[in-house]
């Protein structure tokens, strides 16, 4: 819906998504939609093409109620409380801001998800009317201030000074959500009292040597009703003795316990191997009769049953006492294998090492998924998959590391890289004659070549022309195609093979080049096409030879672009197409606008 003249009509909502490098061209659309008074303002902002790039930056002057901003440089804060004077919801996503205080007499809730204010060594917030708050992000500031009407908080703080700091400031607080956290070297004097909590959830927390932070969170919180704990650290031990002991004294318990009259329940879930006694003891301290069940599945000890679906996820630093728990699932022969290690507590860190030994076909004879995620590859993996996965059909890599050149199955017919990194190798040869899916993902993975005569379906994300054209020569058979990303304009014309059998063509946010150059080919190059779809595809200028294509089969056309971008060169390549139009739809939200041509 585009904007109305009438300016004496206030706008319900005004969205408006924009590039990163039309930001700036975008300010007018952004002050039309703000003479319009909107009672919601969504602004974002799309990814940068060059890695480092500051967001740009935003500055509001008119009064609205809910304002979501992903991702910028977050506004003058004055302007806050002076030109927002019933401002209820704040969301700031990926931003970047200097500021360091924030006042607001009419804020409700604020949300900053994963901002940086890394000139900022804390955010002074004055919200008397605040009722939700959610910091989410390791370089966001502890928030503290006069919050006294806060109810529900969310916290992501990879630092306990930080934490700590902050829930000083929520002494009145009901439902509170750590995540994240290390409580190392925490001052128990420090931790505040909640009178009023109800609600505490730990999300991949460190709770301390025998749950000590825990039992402190327990102590300080006597209304509580509900406590979660989630892929939580328990470590047992003390900074005295290195046992815990197995019995304690009706004093040792006394001086430990807590009221807890009103816990109604606790949920806690972790791996098979995590040791979780320290935990048990603990929960015997609550002066509660307590009713638990545990829906937890364990292996059982009759290896002469397989399993369907063996699931392991891991963290980054235990993934090498963690490798006795693999054996011990592919032992049980399963069908289906997933594997996944968290991220580093170190930015840099080498990935854990995964292999398939020799001669353990006899565990995987019957493994027909692989899902592996933040794992590095042995060198072996390539002769293993051959050998090893006779009956393997899909394999899914995420984030991986691999140093390998060459993968060979003949039973593989789905294959996902997602984000892999594999910079030794200038290219990925394939050779999979069943493979009917495959997508590429990610601007590390080399260019895939190979063997594929069966391949039905095709996503190949790359920055460089030139590495797709280099993949899109093995894939001459494929049906449906999708391309993303694809930017450098170094792509020779003669080496973009012919498509027969393709039908559906989709290109996500690609340089289409001087007078839509790049698309002319491929429509010369796909007579039997029936779908082309074109998102966010930059369409430049210039001078081009255009040359007739036959497109006898082609039924439809979408079109989504912005309102400030010139699509007059695509005008001009689709006027070429020797077909009668039948039906041409336009619709719009905000400023993203979408046409679908119809063909006879």
């Amino acid at each position: 819906m585009s904007l109305r003249r009438d300016a004496s009509t206030p706008l319900d909502t005004f969205r408006l998504r924009v590039a990163h490098e039309d930001f700036g061209a975008a300010r007018r659309w952004v002050r039309r939609g703000l003479a319009r008074r909107p009672a919601t303002l969504q602004l974002s902002c799309g990814r940068p093409h060059y890695h480092g790039s500051r967001p740009p930056k935003f500055s509001f002057t008119l009064p609205c109620r809910r304002l979501h901003l992903p991702p910028q440089e977050a506004a003058p804060i004055q302007a806050i409380d002076n030109e927002l004077p019933v401002l209820e919801d704040l969301k700031l996503r990926k931003c970047h801001y200097s500021f360091r205080y924030l006042a607001s007499r009419s804020l409700e809730n604020l949300d900053l998800d994963d901002c940086c204010g890394r000139k900022v060594l804390e955010l002074h917030l004055s919200a008397p009317r605040l009722a939700s708050l959610r910091i989410d992000g390791v370089d966001n500031p502890p928030v503290i201030g006069s919050m006294p009407s806060v109810v529900t908080a969310s916290l992501t703080y990879g630092g306990c000074v930080s934490m700590v700091y902050v829930l000083t400031f929520l002494r009145d607080i009901r439902n509170l959500d750590l995540s994240w956290t290390s409580f190392l070297d925490m001052d128990p004097k420090q931790l505040p009292s909640f009178c009023n909590l109800r609600t505490l959830v730990f999300n991949d927390c460190y709770v301390g040597a025998e749950c000590q932070v825990l039992r402190l969170f327990l102590q300080n919180a006597p209304s509580l009703d509900t406590l979660k704990l989630c892929d939580c650290d328990f470590r047992g031990g003390s900074s005295s003795s290195g046992k815990r002991k197995k019995t304690a004294s009706s004093a040792e318990r006394a001086t430990r316990a807590y009221e807890c009259r009103n816990l109604r329940s606790i949920d806690f879930e972790f791996y098979d191997l995590d040791d979780i006694s320290v935990l048990s003891d603990m929960l015997e301290d609550i002066p509660k009769q307590v009713e638990f069940a545990d829906f937890l599945m364990v292996l059982r000890r009759d290896a002469s049953t397989p399993l369907d679906t063996f699931r392991l996820r891991v963290a980054h630093e235990d993934f090498g006492a963690a490798q006795r728990w693999v054996c011990r699932g592919l032992a049980r022969r399963p069908a289906a294998l997933h594997l996944s290690c968290g991220r580093a507590h170190h930015h840099g860190s080498r990935p854990p090492k995964f292999t398939l030994h020799s001669r353990a076909g006899a565990f995987t004879c019957r493994l027909r998924w692989l899902h592996l995620s933040r794992v590095r590859l042995a060198t072996n993996f390539e002769k293993s998959l051959e050998k090893e996965l006779p009956v393997l059909e899909e394999l899914k890599l995420r984030k991986c590391h691999y140093a390998f050149r060459h993968l060979a199955s003949r039973s593989l017919e789905n294959l996902d890289v997602d984000h892999c990194c594999n910079r030794k190798a200038l290219q990925l040869s394939l050779t999979a004659p069943r493979l009917a899916s495959l997508r590429i993902d990610g601007p590390d993975n080399p260019p895939v070549i190979g063997t594929m005569p069966s391949v039905v379906t095709a996503s190949l994300s790359y920055t460089r022309w030139l590495f797709t054209v280099y993949a899109l020569a093995s894939l001459r058979d494929v049906r449906n195609l999708d391309l993303s990303w694809a930017h450098s304009l170094d792509m020779d014309p003669d080496q973009l093979p012919l498509f027969r059998n393709l039908r559906a063509l989709v290109f996500n946010e690609c340089n289409l080049g001087a007078e839509c150059q790049v698309l002319e080919l491929f429509l010369q190059n796909a007579p039997s096409l029936e779908t082309l779809k074109l998102c966010d595809c930059d369409f430049l200028g210039g001078s081009s030879t255009t040359s007739a294509y036959e497109c006898r089969n082609l039924r439809s056309i979408d079109i989504e672009f912005y309102d400030f971008e010139d699509i007059s060169v695509l005008s001009d390549v689709l006027d070429d197409i020797p077909k009668e139009v039948v039906h041409r739809m336009e619709s719009s939200i905000g400023q993203h606008r979408k046409i679908t041509i119809s063909y006879k």
